[in-house]
Formats: structure tokens, C-alpha cells, sequence
């Protein structure tokens, strides 16, 4: 089984890889930060795990819209690619 992970670099993306290894499941990272994420995805991924978004700025100089553009935009975004593809499960946590 392999499994694309979203935010791995996070804490919950660092224990949930570590965990999934663990049990002999692939994992991916896929990093939505590269403007080329969309030709990254795998298309024989059995499910992606979307854990990427902004939750702290803690210089306090980020703008409302930011959040919107990354927390729900880019998610719809790879919610629609996943429609796309082949793989069976998206989970939003």
C-alpha cells in the first residue's frame, strides 16, 4: 500500500510517516509548496493524507487572505486532482 502524505514535514506528517513505515505501508511526501506538485501526485497511490496548511505566524504579519488562499484553496485544489486520478481515499485532518 502506498499513502501521499501532505504536511510530512509537521509534526502530525512526521509521526503519522513514521508510524506508517513502521507497518511496512510506502509513504509519500508530497510538498505543495512546489508550483509542480500536481505532476508529483502518484497515480497509483492508494490514499493521500492532506495534513498541509498554515496555522502559526508567530511574527503575526501574515493576512487573512493567506490562510484562505492556503488552507481551503490549495486543498480544494488537491481534492480535485485526486477526483482525477485512480487513488481511493483522501483523508483531511
Amino acid at each position: 500500500m502506498k499513502v501521499i502524505i501532505t504536511g510530512a514535514t509537521g509534526f502530525v506528517g512526521k509521526n503519522l510517516s513514521e508510524y506508517l513505515n513502521s507497518t511496512s505501508i510506502n509513504v509519500e511526501s508530497l510538498s505543495l509548496r512546489d508550483k509542480e506538485w500536481r505532476k508529483q501526485i502518484d497515480q497509483y497511490a492508494d490514499a493521500i493524507v492532506h495534513l498541509a496548511g498554515k496555522a502559526h505566524d508567530t511574527s503575526n504579519t501574515s493576512e487573512e487572505k493567506e490562510y484562505f488562499k492556503i488552507n481551503t484553496d490549495l486543498t480544494f485544489e488537491l481534492f480535485n486532482e485526486f477526483l482525477k486520478s485512480d487513488i481511493k481515499y483522501f483523508f483531511l485532518l
